[in-house]
């Protein structure tokens, strides 16, 4: 499922995580050594050939069954969907006790989430009432896989997150890896957890958000916005919103604009003709945003602690 998510929960909901270490020992020069530098990496793994979404296997505390969850930094927190959880609170009441409420909210915590050799404990994941794939009891000792939830952007907040797109991997440290500190950093924002890339237009700055959960739209504006960059409409696309079907009409840039040093002149930018999405984009104070897509020969470090962002 294609999900380009909007606005979750409320940006007043504060949570605290511990995370793992990424430890590095050569230089990424280039993608050769990049395969080869020694790390704690969690793999991920495209939703589809079209790579629609990024998708990673985890186990849940105690729980031996292998599960998957959308890396989605598009989402402001963390998320376990109703549906598909239901079964494994009725067969782990260990996991079923740690759910509590913050005002109108409900979450799990604290939860363990374990990627391989990678553990992030003491996490705070909310529930998504209603929301998910129905998943039968029987089900729980099957090979099915059952998708239970979003990795939010939540749980990166002061730390820093590198995702190795050739190489289909992430990365939590504490600290700049030592071959990254000479790499030029631009200066994004974070707001509601969520981190916005600088975005040039003729060089007038504006802010878009980075998010993974939109990986097939090199932009995503409003319209207005959209028509002020673009020529002639050379697409038009459907998608699924967390279960919302839309239309997006898209654009040729034929403006000089650029993310972070990369030119968009010729790409393509889209707008949702249902305006489903405006509302997000304007209450937000962003431009827009921008996904996957335009970063997949790359290396993507994000420095939620310095709030900056470099790209190799």
């Amino acid at each position: 499922m294609n999900k380009q998510r909007m606005v979750l929960l409320s940006s007043a909901i504060v949570a605290v995580f511990l995370f793992a270490d990424c430890k590095t020992a050569k230089s990424w020069t280039d993608h050769e050594a990049r395969a080869e530098t020694s790390a704690s990496w969690i793999p991920f793994h495209w939703s589809d050939p079209n790579k629609s979404a990024i998708y990673l296997s985890v186990t849940i505390d105690d729980i031996p069954r292998k599960l998957t969850m959308q890396f989605d930094l598009g989402a402001n927190v963390s998320l376990f969907y109703e549906n598909a959880l239901a079964p494994f609170l009725e067969a782990y009441p260990s996991l079923a006790g740690k759910l509590d409420r913050i005002a109108d909210f409900s979450y799990f915590y604290p939860i363990s989430l374990r990627f391989g050799d990678v553990v992030l404990d003491e996490l705070r994941i909310f529930k998504y009432g209603n929301f998910g794939e129905q998943v039968l009891a029987e089900e729980l000792d099957s090979d099915k896989n059952i998708d239970i939830g979003t990795i939010g952007s939540d749980i990166f907040q002061d730390k820093i997150l590198i995702i190795d797109f050739p190489s289909q991997r992430l990365c939590v440290t504490e600290q700049m890896p030592l071959e990254y500190q000479t790499v030029a950093a631009e200066t994004g924002e974070i707001r509601n957890n969520r981190m916005l890339f600088p975005f040039l237009i003729d060089g007038q700055r504006e802010l878009l958000m980075f998010d993974t959960g939109s990986s097939v739209y090199p932009l995503l504006t409003i319209e207005e916005n959209a028509l002020s960059i673009g020529g002639s409409l050379v697409d038009v696309r459907t998608a699924t919103s967390w279960g919302t079907d839309i239309t997006l009409n898209g654009h040729e840039i034929v403006k000089d604009v650029s993310i972070c040093g990369k030119s968009l002149k010729g790409k393509t930018v889209y707008y949702n003709t249902f305006g489903s999405t405006d509302d997000f984009i304007v209450s937000e104070g962003i431009w827009g945003i921008t996904g996957n897509i335009l970063f997949l020969d790359n290396i993507v470090i994000l420095d939620y602690k310095n709030k900056t962002i470099r790209i190799i």
